[in-house]
């Protein structure tokens, strides 16, 4: 009788509804101004998804006990960041940081100020961005070197949320450098960062036209020639402060920004080498007894400083897919740098379509 009755009650245990459970569990403790109580209780409704009660018990444990364990409020404060998005969330971390950016730790206000940075960054551009830079694809201008190369446009940012992003991202940076962390979320925000700010340098570069030249004067071609070396050292110099920031970030060897600091790397010289084929020629060039063969001697010359930075973008673009192959990892970023390959180099990195086999006949 009493082996009977067991079972009777092993089954109506194992037949007990665990959100049931869970939800008298979180009433019970919700009865108690014990701290412990309340932080077992905001984690109950934050695993049911009620969102109202976990944001309820975080603010009375706040009003109760922040005075007197002030840092175990602010971890239970840092973690209700889960329970907002967008702008929402983003106010909730600034109230964060203002009360407890100093008393929760240096790893949560390394990540609070991450995350303001790149919401504030996202916010900022005005249209939906290509592989995160704010731009839009146009064809090549008809009077260029190479009509039908495609080119990258700048859309400007908004300046007040950029000033914000950049805030933010560099003082994640300056937290972190001042106290390293070994938690791979801190380290993957800290890469991220950095890399957000390597993008703001990129589209700076990418909004710095191609001059207008004209060589029909002595005293054209000489203003002509200035700007063009004031452009190409520019373009050249930020170049290069680009490409090492991204070969500092892969170095860090944190995989959700390995791929992109190696794909920014190629960018970079891509849209170098864009600039020069896609850009219109000289103006009135073309034109008399010899010009075309004028023109063909500038294209000529623009080619030969094109093809090496494509060059140098393939050799990023392929380092970005074989490491990604080689790990696994399929992507926005690695999709991207293998269509960049495609666009490069057609003949050793064909369209997929032309990598899967045509059906042939059925068996008899």
């Amino acid at each position: 009788m009493h082996r009977l009755v067991g079972v009777f009650l092993l089954a109506g245990i194992a037949q007990a509804d665990p959100i049931e459970e869970r939800e008298r569990e979180a009433e019970r403790l919700e009865k108690s101004d014990d701290l412990e109580a309340l932080r077992r209780a905001s984690e109950l409704r934050a695993a049911l998804g009620q969102r109202v009660r976990w944001i309820a018990d975080t603010q009375r444990a706040v009003r109760l006990h922040a005075t007197t364990h002030p840092a175990e409020v602010a971890a239970m404060m840092f973690d209700l960041a889960a329970a907002f998005e967008g702008d929402a969330r983003a106010e909730h971390l600034r109230v964060y940081l203002r009360r407890f950016g100093e008393i929760g730790g240096s790893e949560r206000s390394i990540l609070a100020h991450a995350n303001l940075g790149e919401h504030a960054w996202r916010a900022a551009c005005p249209i939906a961005t290509i592989d995160g830079s704010c731009a839009r694809r146009q064809p090549a201008h008809v009077t260029s070197c190479d009509p039908t190369r495609e080119r990258w446009v700048a859309v400007a940012r908004e300046p007040r949320l950029v000033r914000l992003a950049v805030s933010n991202l560099e003082q994640a940076i300056r937290r972190f450098d001042a106290q390293p962390s070994t938690s791979p979320e801190v380290r993957a925000v800290y890469a991220r960062a950095k890399l957000l700010l390597a993008d703001h340098e990129l589209e700076q570069l990418l909004g710095r036209s191609f001059p207008k030249l004209s060589f029909a004067t002595t005293g054209a071609t000489k203003r002509s020639a200035e700007r063009f070396s004031r452009w190409l050292r520019a373009q050249t110099s930020d170049g290069a402060k680009i490409v090492r920031r991204c070969e500092a970030i892969a170095e860090l060897r944190e995989p959700g920004s390995m791929l992109a600091s190696t794909a920014r790397i190629g960018h970079y010289h891509r849209i170098l080498a864009s600039q020069f084929l896609s850009s219109p020629a000289p103006h009135a060039m073309g034109r008399g007894p010899l010009g075309k063969e004028k023109l063909g001697a500038y294209c000529e010359a623009m080619r030969s400083v094109a093809e090496p930075l494509d060059v140098r973008a393939t050799r990023a673009f392929v380092a970005c897919a074989t490491w990604a192959s080689s790990v696994g990892v399929h992507d926005t970023w690695s999709d991207g740098c293998l269509r960049e390959l495609v666009t490069l180099d057609p003949e050793n990195f064909p369209p997929l379509r032309e990598l899967v086999a045509k059906p042939g006949p059925l068996p008899p």
